[in-house]
């Protein structure tokens, strides 16, 4: 299994256009392959810190998810909208699950 972390920083005072368009727009990649589980998550100490979570069956699903919503033109819309309201890049990080026993 893979987790796949997104930290998004929102330019103080925008957090209201983000969260619409996170969460309208969280089905392009909830709803592919492989795609267990998904949060979107707001940090308690910074409102304007958002992490989107989601946990894979595979790394294999994982890429080629990303590779399919990247030519959906419903991804590139909402990117574009979304872009403005950004302090600055999203940090995207995947982990491979260890057992811990």
């Amino acid at each position: 299994m893979l987790i796949a972390i997104s930290k998004i920083k929102v330019r103080s005072g925008h957090l209201g256009k983000v969260m619409p368009l996170l969460r309208d727009n969280a089905h392009l990649g909830t709803s592919q392959k492989g795609c267990l589980e998904s949060y979107l998550a707001r940090n308690v100490d910074n409102n304007d810190e958002i992490l989107i979570y989601t946990l894979w069956q595979s790394q294999q699903d994982y890429e080629e998810a990303l590779e399919k919503v990247k030519k959906d033109p419903r991804f590139t819309k909402a990117a574009l909208q979304l872009l403005p309201h950004l302090a600055h890049e999203p940090q995207i990080h995947s982990y491979t699950v260890v057992p811990m026993n």
